[in-house]
């Protein structure tokens, strides 16, 4: 078992082809709301908000509603251009190699106590549009390097509300969320008080929200996040399929290079000596992962609400997937 004292709370699970194989959970929802936490408890969960981002790209491509390795100004409005490589496709966003390198920017400068109210297409005009408000040609480099990118995933999100003419949240609601018995998720404030408010350990931070949200901005529990796992290791869940298996290849390459929206060996934040395919999340308050093995078809998830380092729980639900120890 893991130290989990320095934890406000935590839910982590490890999944199988049937679901979910062991879970623990321990510590409370806040620091005012003591109630505790359980697989059914909401989480932030950062980043891994960007799994589904790519999920909806690779939809849209099987659908032959978008080519990702075409130029993604000719499915939106705006005109977006690197000025110091020209042309950017859905696969340079979705691996991080299209130049625009924001990382953490968007996340601290626009930030509100409720869902934004400004739209995916608003924010891209005054962020990495020339002559936008907070637009600075800093943002550009070169493509074809490894930039991290929040930036990058909202141009996704508006990506996907341009060509399919749905809002963002309501897309991902209608195509993978209610497919996969995620009911309860949400991209904005829970409804109710069964959800972890991200804490630094000293305070509660409250149910943030950014206007960068497709990036990270998906509140989710671990039974939930589970069935999108599952359906991944098995290539359905309960006999639903939100991609083809050829598609989930495509995102997840069997040399674990070149993954889109999954980190590989060749992500900055992957695992060079693992054959796993991951995705973390990094917020203030919100400490979270997800790991899949498709050669065990196994995978682990976790989620909290602290600053506290996750590694040690990382590496414990590691151990549990390599040695099967209890």
């Amino acid at each position: 078992m893991f130290d989990c004292t320095k934890f406000v709370g935590v839910s982590c699970a490890v999944v199988g082809e049937n679901g979910i194989e062991t879970s623990e959970c321990y510590g409370k929802r806040g620091l005012v709301n003591t109630k505790p936490v359980d697989t059914s408890t909401l989480f932030l969960c950062a980043s891994i908000s960007k799994l589904f981002v790519a999920t909806a790209i690779l939809q849209l491509f099987e659908a032959k509603k978008l080519d990702i390795d075409e130029d993604i100004n000719n499915y939106i409005s705006l005109k977006v251009i690197n000025p110091h490589s020209g042309v950017i496709t859905a696969r340079m966003l979705l691996e991080h190699h299209s130049g625009l390198s924001d990382s953490e920017i968007g996340l601290k400068r626009w930030r509100y106590d409720s869902f934004s109210s400004l739209s995916l297409e608003d924010h891209i005009k005054r962020h990495i549009i020339p002559g936008g408000e907070y637009y600075s040609d800093s943002l550009w480099r070169e493509s074809g390097r490894y930039f991290y990118s929040n930036a990058g995933f909202t141009l996704l999100g508006y990506i996907i509300e341009q060509v399919t003419k749905e809002s963002f949240c309501e897309y991902i609601k209608e195509h993978i969320l209610i497919p996969l018995d995620m009911n309860h998720a949400t991209w904005n404030v829970p409804e109710d008080d069964n959800a972890a408010i991200p804490c630094d350990n000293v305070k509660e931070l409250g149910h943030y929200c950014v206007a960068e949200y497709p990036a990270c901005q998906l509140r989710v529990s671990v039974e939930e996040l589970s069935h999108f796992l599952q359906f991944f290791i098995c290539g359905e869940y309960n006999g639903k399929r939100i991609l083809q298996l050829d598609t989930i290849q495509l995102m997840c390459p069997s040399n674990y290079i070149h993954g889109l929206g999954w980190w590989g060996k060749d992500a900055m934040y992957g695992n060079k000596s693992e054959d796993v395919w991951c995705h973390g999340g990094f917020m203030d308050g919100v400490r979270s992962r997800i790991n899949y093995y498709p050669k065990l078809k196994k995978g682990f998830i976790l989620l909290s609400n602290s600053n506290t380092d996750e590694y040690p729980i990382e590496n414990y639900l590691t151990c549990l997937i390599h040695n099967n120890i209890s």
